[in-house]
């Protein structure tokens, strides 16, 4: 049951009264009007202090006048009401602490409000340092269970921005930076790292926080900085000696991480962090659990700087993983959406990585795909007409038709330039010799019972339907 659910059973239960409407003291309270506030209350029987608004349409649903002066921080509103007779309930001591409203707060504890534990999580998660260090002792005596650990890990996660001071104060009270937290056994430096709060991650380092611990997928600290591209964080971790090496559960190093992330014009920072762990000899050729590397990884992100980098290293270009992909097999990926006329969408098709690596010619040819599409389909796809040319001249180029019995002619009618099309026929011409032959496989149909022809003028490729029709194509 939602909040404002339970709020409107608690106002059926408690005001029959006020059901379906606001209170004229929650209206006053909520306008700020303290001269129509001190009127009312001159008059008010108890239960109308403390009664809920009951209009599920205002601001204020399920609020008790006392909670809506906490939540405004409106300190005279507060000590009106508690004179009259309010109830200083748990809620609008976290409405207090919320705001950082300490006193407020001091003036809920002091007329009884529970649950100060509630209240002192509220203040940390909302960065109150003040509060928080007021709370402390109130909260201990709330519930004998309290749990400091637990405060830390929510003042860390919850906030867009943690406080380090929160942070601070907390590790100076002993809660402890070693604990992991939740499934993914998250300690509050991992939390801190992700959420890029540079500030309160040198708190935790200063507070002891173990440098090399692992959460469930065995990433350390030093691999979170690196997958959230927090290049800075890095530079701290690796000064305080956290252990580049490290190999995560499925065997990703911080070079995988890294590098499956494409740098950004000029990102400096990016290719210091890479000299810094090569400098450090983390294994250039390092593979994962998939055989993964990191060539395959800068490949599958479309970066050429990495590939370039990672070759000068000595990076292998004949590497494949346990199910037989080599870099290149990344690098023309070629997504797997749908585009126009059902053939596929292409996406994350990195035709200029392909070329650089097509360029050694210890590259290996990648067979064909899991949908069945040769290489030359795939440099059709990525839009690479240097690619498409030079698998052409000198990569024994493959006419086969994928499973959906699309052949390169039906993919580039659709996403090649004049300057492909012309070549795939010449390349046709060259290995039927005869007209009648050429002229057959342009006529060929898909699984679909599209021809070349077809999907081109479909596509309102005009220029390409010309160069097919003068091939035979009907």
């Amino acid at each position: 049951m939602s909040a404002a659910a339970i709020a409107l059973v608690l106002t059926a239960l408690t005001a029959p009264a006020f059901a379906g409407k606001r209170p004229p003291i929650v209206v006053a309270v909520d306008q700020g009007d303290a001269a129509k506030l001190a009127r009312l209350l001159k008059k008010a029987k108890p239960r109308d202090v403390d009664a809920f608004d009951g209009d599920v349409r205002s601001p204020t649903a399920g609020m008790r006048a006392i909670e809506v002066a906490a939540k405004k921080g409106d300190l005279a509103a507060t000590d009106a009401l508690l004179a009259a007779g309010a109830e200083a309930t748990a809620k609008a001591l976290e409405h207090a602490a919320t705001g950082g409203h300490v006193e407020i707060a001091q003036r809920l504890v002091e007329r009884g409000a529970p649950r100060a534990d509630l209240a002192l999580t509220a203040a940390a998660k909302a960065g109150h340092a003040p509060l928080v260090e007021w709370l402390l002792p109130h909260a201990r005596k709330a519930d004998r269970f309290f749990n400091l650990n637990q405060v830390l890990e929510f003042a860390i996660y919850f906030p867009k921005t943690p406080s380090a001071e929160v942070v601070k104060l907390l590790l100076r009270e002993k809660a402890d930076p070693r604990i992991g937290w939740g499934p993914g056994k998250h300690t509050p430096l991992h939390m801190a790292i992700a959420k890029g709060a540079y500030d309160v991650v040198d708190v935790l380092l200063d507070g002891g926080a173990p440098l090399d611990a692992q959460d469930s997928r065995g990433f350390t600290p030093l691999l979170t900085a690196v997958s959230g591209a927090h290049h800075a964080l890095v530079d701290r971790l690796l000064a305080r000696g956290a252990d580049p090496r490290h190999v995560a559960t499925r065997g990703e190093t911080v070079l995988h991480l890294l590098l499956a992330v494409p740098p950004d014009e000029g990102a400096i920072a990016a290719k210091t962090v890479l000299e810094r762990f090569l400098a450090a000899k983390v294994p250039v050729d390092h593979a994962g659990k998939d055989g993964v590397t990191a060539l395959m990884a800068a490949a599958g992100a479309g970066s050429v700087p990495w590939v370039e980098l990672l070759l000068a290293r000595g990076a292998k270009l004949q590497a494949r993983t346990a199910d037989g992909r080599a870099a290149i097999d990344f690098a023309l990926a070629c997504g797997q959406g749908r585009g126009p006329h059902g053939l596929t969408r292409p996406t994350a098709c990195h035709g200029d990585v392909a070329v650089r690596l097509l360029a050694d010619a210890r590259a290996p040819i990648p067979a064909r795909d899991g949908r069945g599409r040769t290489l030359l389909v795939r440099a059709i796809l990525s839009g690479n007409e240097p690619l498409v040319l030079h698998v052409l001249s000198r990569r024994g180029a493959d006419l086969a038709r994928d499973h959906e019995e699309s052949g390169p002619l039906h993919y580039a009618a659709v996403f090649g330039s004049p300057a492909v099309m012309k070549a795939l026929l010449d390349r046709a011409a060259l290995d039927f010799q005869k007209p009648a032959a050429v002229a057959k496989l342009v006529n060929l149909a898909n699984a679909r019972g599209e021809t070349p022809l077809a999907l081109a003028q479909g596509a309102g490729r005009d220029d390409i339907a010309a160069l097919l029709v003068a091939a035979g194509a009907k």
